[in-house]
């Protein structure tokens, strides 16, 4: 059994959850997750929230979370940011490369947690579950995030013509 500082020995579950405090530490994604999470200072609920998406992950796929959690990240970054510019009177979707990886991984989080939020309000499920459901899509590369990157892509495809316009600036 392992103990804790205070030579005390720890559950299965005290010892995931102190196993989930230490990737929270170890890991940035998973601090920005926290920080687009946090709604009004509520760092306790966001953590325990956190927690519970570990466990159920946990449960899930039998893997380690964290390494599921990268996984899903990765899979659903985008490449391309699209960003209109009016040209005279026309309006035209000018994509732009995203160099900065911090960027792509901040875009890839807030499309995770706003996909969970529109598929929460048909269901009555908690936020961890539905969040862990995403994850464990966009894991496996399916999911509202993955077509959500997916049209990024073909938007950019079609609109190749209009990248001449960024060294106009």
């Amino acid at each position: 059994m392992i103990k804790n500082k205070q030579n005390k020995e720890l559950s299965l579950r005290e010892i995931k959850i102190e196993e989930h405090r230490q990737v929270v530490n170890r890991y940035r994604l998973v601090q920005r997750l926290i920080f687009l999470s946090l709604k009004k200072g509520k760092l306790n609920k966001v953590s325990s929230i956190l927690e519970k998406l570990y466990l159920f992950l946990l449960t899930k796929k039998k893997e380690n979370p964290s390494h599921i959690l990268i996984e899903a990240i990765n899979n659903v970054q985008p490449f391309f940011l699209l960003q209109k510019k009016r040209i005279g009177r026309r309006s035209i979707i000018q994509p732009r490369f995203i160099v900065s990886s911090s960027l792509r991984e901040f875009l890839a989080i807030k499309w995770l947690i706003e996909s969970t939020k529109t598929k929460k309000k048909g269901n009555q499920e908690n936020f961890y579950t539905s969040f862990g459901l995403e994850i464990l899509e966009a894991f496996d590369g399916r999911g509202i995030t993955k077509r959500r990157q997916e049209e990024v892509g073909s938007i950019v495809l079609s609109n190749k013509s209009n990248i001449k316009y960024r060294w106009e600036e």
